[in-house]
């Protein structure tokens, strides 16, 4: 089994690196997921604990600019996003 936000190379598999910090993933989830179906923090630090010690985070802290966050609220209002419960 992969992991959430795990950036993974290679037959085998193998995780070279996560894609966010844990902040990202709560800031990342927060926006897109309803809370009974994000991932906590302490779910988050059991995760980086077991499968991303030592790794490279390949996201980035820089905010999403005004015309990111515009062209994403559009992007999720063409697909009709609804959360599935």
């Amino acid at each position: 089994d992969i992991p959430p936000y795990a950036v993974v190379v290679g037959s085998p598999a193998r995780i070279i690196g996560v894609k966010f910090t844990i902040p990202q993933i709560l800031v990342h989830e927060k926006r897109l997921y309803p809370k009974k179906r994000r991932l906590s923090r302490e779910n988050l630090e059991a995760l980086f604990a077991t499968h991303y010690q030592h790794k490279k985070v390949l996201g980035t802290d820089t905010p999403l600019t005004e015309s990111q966050e515009i062209a994403l609220e559009k992007t999720i209002s063409l697909l009709k996003f609804e959360y599935l419960e």
